[in-house]
């Protein structure tokens, strides 16, 4: 999974496990919504608790500060800044 965000963190590779799953539930937890009842991440809830990350992406994001707003400006022929 790539995560582009102003809040992501820089230079950072996640090795946590994640899935489709996951996004849904980055957003119950960003946006504070209930968790869907039977869904994978509320069976999973427990298990965030006892390794004390508020959900599976949280190893992506640097939510605790600013967030990066300098534009990266990538060439169109090669990809590259």
């Amino acid at each position: 999974m790539l995560v582009m965000s102003p809040w992501s963190k820089s230079n950072h590779v996640d090795h946590n496990l994640s899935d489709q799953s996951s996004i849904i539930n980055f957003v119950e937890y960003n946006w504070r919504l209930p968790s869907i009842p039977g869904s994978f991440d509320d069976a999973l809830r427990r298990v965030y608790r006892s390794e004390h990350i508020p959900f599976d992406l949280a190893g992506m994001f640097d939510l605790g500060s600013a967030p990066n707003t300098t534009p990266l400006i990538l060439k169109p022929d090669t990809g590259t800044p």
